[in-house]
């Protein structure tokens, strides 16, 4: 297993308001998730518990949109209010990985404070809760001003790189790349 990111994941794209910022990728041809709320540790040992955040996704067969808010105003938003307090719109760089422990040591070393992997699921569908959960082994990098770049391995990529979620009307296949200006 390679202690380095092999390929851009996903672009997270944060709103205010969820359901609005669906509705345009919608208009664009874009078929997506449905709603999902986070989960996850606070602490690296902790119990899992629901954030305050949740998406839905653009799902492309190279990559995915993260579309992304704060749906419960009262429980943790994950850092989030306070890049939405900036602006909405790119808030977040995914790079895939294969091995988060390799990539941890590989960052402590180069002298980056990480305090562990964090590890995050969802159900894939908020309507559902008894039905497929995404689950995912994140290594949070700290976070500049503009937003967050993550490593990222997806622990049940099946659940959400389905069929169903992957054909547009747009006819959109794959997310090849972000440019930073």
């Amino acid at each position: 297993m390679s202690a380095a990111a092999d390929a851009l994941d996903h672009v997270g794209i944060a709103a205010t308001d969820l359901g609005a910022l669906a509705a345009q990728w919608e208009k664009l041809g874009f078929c997506l998730t449905p709603l999902a709320r986070h989960s996850g540790r606070r602490t690296p040992d902790g119990p899992v518990v629901p954030f305050g955040t949740g998406n839905r996704c653009v799902m492309l067969r190279e990559g995915y949109l993260e579309l992304i808010a704060i749906v419960d105003p009262g429980a943790f938003s994950n850092t989030l209010d306070r890049f939405l307090a900036r602006y909405a719109g790119i808030h977040i760089l995914a790079l895939s990985i294969e091995d988060e422990e390799a990539n941890l040591a590989r960052l402590r070393r180069a002298g980056i404070d990480i305090p562990g992997v964090a590890y995050l699921e969802r159900p894939v569908d908020d309507a559902d809760p008894d039905g497929p959960k995404a689950r995912f082994a994140r290594l949070p990098l700290p976070d500049p001003a503009e937003g967050r770049i993550q490593l990222i391995r997806h622990l049940t990529r099946e659940a959400i790189w389905q069929e169903r979620f992957m054909t547009h009307p747009n006819r959109a296949l794959a997310l090849s790349e972000v440019v930073l200006a």
